[in-house]
């Protein structure tokens, strides 16, 4: 009866750290960063040089300014 369990608790152990490790290694491929790629043009289709794009993040509030390139990226 002893013997039995001691491996009830052993697979239950063995569970639990499986399960924490199967938790763990999800959680880690979280990420708070993003990138956002695009072409900046006017309405004919021409990169628009030097002009403002803004990203806002309606969860915070918060804005990201920036300018592009020559190229319109």
């Amino acid at each position: 009866m002893e013997r039995s369990r001691w491996r009830i608790r052993v697979v239950v152990l063995c569970a639990a750290l499986l399960m924490m490790a199967l938790g763990l290694r999800s959680a880690s491929a979280q990420t708070f960063r993003g990138s956002i790629f695009g072409t900046v043009t006017d309405t004919s289709g021409a990169a628009i040089y030097d002009g403002s794009v803004t990203a806002h993040n309606v969860d915070t509030g918060v804005d990201r300014i920036t300018n592009n390139t020559r190229d319109g990226g």
